[in-house]
């Protein structure tokens, strides 16, 4: 979903619009720029900031279909917002996400409206399984301890309670390895966006359907799992071998949410176009990368191919995907 366009204060429309066939923002905070942390969980262990920069919501939307996807950026970085997904705010102004594999602390900026995160609450209570923590009280004596805190919290509802990664080599390792699959999660969150707008997909063909009523509200839209994205992940990385014989960013059991909304994933014939997408954007990548172009890294982020990070033809909305992953809709 691309991010770059119309910067401004942040005002946002109602959050349950989303216009079929494109891909747009839902809102962009104003006041500076907004802190994206990963979470570790050790109190005694430095909280690695992944990304700083402006923050927006985006949204794509399949023509002629309720499908739909919703996800949030700092700076470049994205990933999904989704009902099967907790997200929790551990303060007034800071938030934490879970995707699969890893976990996100978001602060955001002092000088944003109240009126700007007032919508962004009213956006997260809309598409995620979300619940305010904010007023609890604990032990915040250092920022540290206090995503140590929300570590533990947005854990326990997504994944279950467990004790946090050793601080030795190995819990270093898990670190680095968490940060690899971040930047494959935005680079995927990005390509899921892509084939929903560009109609690459077939809704009777490359959907599966969960969760329980079509259109919660009776608004008409289906959001995205968590799976539309994280199954692209592990898809790609078990390709690559990534895990196998070692810690796995991937292998714990995702819990389900209280409340039971409808969401779609990707069956295996979706999930196999998308990542034939995804090799299909790689090879392009690497043409690019040829010709010095350098439109190649967040294709080469999600393949795992070295100094892949993000602005790339996936982002690129006059780069489409090619006929030969695109499904004949006959």
């Amino acid at each position: 979903m691309d991010t770059s366009a119309t910067a401004g204060t942040g005002t946002a429309p109602p959050p349950v619009g989303l216009p079929e066939g494109t891909s747009r923002e839902l809102l962009r905070l104003g006041g500076g720029a907004a802190q994206l942390h990963l979470l570790c969980g050790g109190a005694d262990e430095s909280v690695p900031r992944v990304r700083c920069g402006g923050f927006v919501v985006v949204a794509a939307r399949r023509a002629g279909s309720p499908l739909s996807l919703v996800g949030c950026a700092v700076g470049e970085l994205q990933w999904p917002l989704a009902g099967d997904s907790p997200v929790l705010r551990v303060g007034p102004r800071k938030f934490s996400f879970a995707f699969p594999g890893f976990f996100y602390g978001l602060t955001l900026p002092e000088g944003c409206a109240d009126g700007e995160l007032a919508a962004l609450i009213t956006i997260l209570k809309t598409f995620c399984n979300y619940q305010d923590h904010a007023g609890e009280r604990g032990n915040r004596d250092s920022e540290v301890e206090f995503w140590a805190m929300a570590y533990a919290k947005i854990r326990s509802l997504s994944v279950g309670a467990a004790a946090p990664p050793p601080l030795n080599a190995a819990g270093r390792e898990q670190t680095a390895a968490k940060m690899q699959r971040a930047l494959r999660a935005s680079a995927a969150t990005k390509l899921v966006a892509k084939v929903l707008v560009q109609d690459a997909i077939d809704p009777g063909r490359h959907i599966e359907l969960a969760g329980g009523a079509a259109a919660p509200g009776g608004r008409p839209y289906v959001l995205a799992g968590i799976r539309a994205v994280s199954d692209v992940v592990d898809a790609v990385e078990a390709a690559r071998g990534i895990g196998v014989g070692g810690w796995s960013p991937a292998s714990e059991q995702w819990l389900p949410p209280p409340e039971r909304r409808a969401y779609w994933h990707f069956n295996v014939a979706g999930l196999t176009l998308v990542l034939r997408a995804v090799a299909a954007v790689t090879a392009r990548a690497g043409r690019l990368a040829g010709q010095g172009t350098g439109g190649h890294r967040s294709a080469a982020a999600l393949a795992g191919q070295p100094g892949g990070e993000t602005r790339t033809v996936v982002e690129n909305q006059s780069y489409r995907l090619p006929t030969s992953v695109r499904p004949s809709m006959s």
